[in-house]
């Protein structure tokens, strides 16, 4: 398995359940790193760095040494079958793809983003090829599976829908109560606290929850929120800094617009009641694992693949129309029902406890891989 993106956890975890399946695993990553979850299978530090003070000549070098020595390693150790995660330069590396397909090797191909969020052209292009020339494309839903059918006219059998797992790699050794984490926000214990997490970006729809929140909280004053993650560009940093301002909530958002590191991940979400998804576009989000994983239920958008994996009133909710009043409404109500916001946590507790195991995924995942080798003979 090959995955060059850094700070995703993903291919880590999915490595782990299928090992425990029963068969031999090797995740190629950056040479640089950190893992900090234990580990049941091989790792092949063999991709150069990313960080950028790293000299670039250098790093392309090892790039493009690296694609020979993977050639080489696939070829000399007859390996059944490479799966990508994602790829680090779209360009050569979906030619590479192309190439190891021409030489008869199973590739699977994972699709966390069917298309890029931002359209472009060339990209759509790339994204065509990588399709075309894989045996098989593992998607997290039916939902992503249908809109992938539809845009690149490929058959549906060639689409494997393999659920995200969970992120229980993120619950804390030592348990930490609510209180506890709500110390390191300046947060009551009184208060409701709802929770925007992770890198964002304008898809992500943090202006509509900013401006449904200053709706909520003139109806309900101990309503806090939490803001966490790095913003796409400053210029974007400044406008919802701005748009705080003029809804006149300052003391009420606590905004952290920094990558927040592993270790850190646990006391935001134990500290909040609610998990916010107020997502414009999106084909599938891993942060609802998050959040299921720490008992969280989520207030979503009916956009992408939420409402086939959000149970309404179950493990979540979704908003009937995407707009700031009906946001709020969902808010309010929510927050003022303390033992229902508990029971729905507990129930997507559950979900990510069984449904979403990283064994039960790594089972799937080795069941497709079992089918391409019996294919290929």
């Amino acid at each position: 398995m090959i995955d060059s993106l850094v700070g995703n956890d993903y291919s880590i975890c999915l490595c782990n359940g299928i090992k425990n399946a029963g068969v031999d695993i090797r995740l190629i990553i950056t040479e640089d790193r950190e893992i900090n979850t234990p580990i049941n299978f091989f790792v092949l530090r063999w991709l150069p760095s990313k960080q950028r003070e790293k000299n670039k000549f250098i790093k392309t070098v090892k790039y493009f040494k690296f694609h020979l020595k993977l050639l080489c390693f696939i070829l000399k150790d007859r390996i059944d079958v490479v799966h990508y995660q994602f790829f680090r330069r779209e360009g050569f590396e979906t030619f590479f793809f192309m190439f190891l397909s021409l030489l008869k090797i199973n590739l699977v191909y994972t699709a966390h983003n069917v298309l890029p969020h931002e359209k472009n052209r060339t990209h759509h292009l790339l994204k065509n090829i990588v399709y075309r020339f894989s045996s098989s494309i593992v998607v997290h839903s039916k939902f992503i599976k249908n809109i992938l059918a539809n845009n690149f006219n490929i058959t549906k059998e060639k689409v494997c829908v393999i659920p995200h797992g969970n992120f229980d790699i993120y619950l804390p050794e030592k348990a930490i109560s609510k209180s506890e984490a709500r110390k390191n926000f300046n947060v009551h214990r009184d208060d409701h606290v709802l929770l925007f997490f992770g890198y964002i970006r304008k898809y992500k729809g943090l202006d509509l929850l900013l401006d449904a929140f200053g709706i909520a909280s003139n109806q309900i004053k101990n309503l806090k929120l939490i803001i966490s993650g790095a913003v796409h560009t400053k210029q974007l940093e400044q406008e919802y800094k701005q748009k705080i301002e003029t809804i006149n909530q300052e003391d009420n958002i606590i905004f952290h617009s920094e990558f927040i590191p592993s270790d850190k991940v646990a006391n935001y979400f134990i500290a909040s009641d609610i998990v916010m998804l107020p997502y414009k576009n999106i084909y599938h989000s891993g942060l609802m694992h998050l959040a299921y994983s720490f008992g969280r239920p989520v207030i979503a958008t009916r956009v992408g693949d939420f409402t086939e994996t959000i149970e309404h009133g179950k493990s979540g909710f979704l908003l009937e129309t995407n707009d700031e009043k009906n946001l709020a409404k969902v808010i309010m109500s929510a927050v003022t029902d303390s033992n229902r916001l508990e029971q729905m946590g507990l129930y997507a507790q559950k979900l990510s406890k069984e449904k979403y195991s990283w064994n039960n995924i790594g089972y799937q995942t080795l069941e497709l891989y079992k089918n391409l080798i019996q294919i290929m003979k």
